[in-house]
């Protein structure tokens, strides 16, 4: 058993009940009661009566009201995070700096750089240097170990 909807109102009529109307392209209308039937032969706007289905779904009553409940969105939330040992306030100091003072940091960074490298590269000389002059203070007798100097058995043969 299958409840039909009315054409009139667009309330539900159950079986057995309600009155047909066969137009004059041949559709059939079915509608709820007699009341509804003279209604619609009266040509009134089903729009303007307040019971009816299509008043309430154009003025947003009741069922479809409950039926459009907003739905939340959920949206991204962008999270702060601090970045290679800057908390996120010092970033935002160094963002909001006049890009002259970043520029005179870098060039100052740059330049501690250079000098530390240039340091380095002194040192790894002067050692380097050392450890050559070392090596010739120690050539001679190493010299002497080649020839057979002054080993356990050296002397003549």
């Amino acid at each position: 058993m299958r409840a039909e909807l009315c054409h009139f109102s667009g309330l539900k009529i159950h079986p057995g009940h309600g009155v047909s109307h066969c137009r004059a392209d041949g559709k059939v209308i079915r509608m709820l009661n007699h009341k509804v039937a003279s209604l619609y032969h009266a040509k009134k706007n089903p729009r303007k009566l307040r019971w009816t289905i299509l008043y309430r779904r154009k003025n947003k009553k009741g069922i479809s009201q409950e039926a459009s409940v907003k739905r939340r969105v959920r949206r991204n939330v962008k999270a702060t995070k601090a970045v290679g040992g800057l908390s996120y306030t010092e970033i935002l100091n160094k963002k909001l700096q006049k890009p002259e003072i970043r520029q005179k940091q870098r060039e100052n960074a740059i330049r501690a750089a250079k000098d530390k490298k240039k340091a380095s590269e002194a040192n790894k000389k002067a050692a380097r240097s050392a450890t050559v002059a070392k090596g010739k203070a120690a050539a001679p007798v190493a010299k002497q170990m080649k020839k057979g100097g002054a080993g356990k058995a050296g002397g003549k043969r």
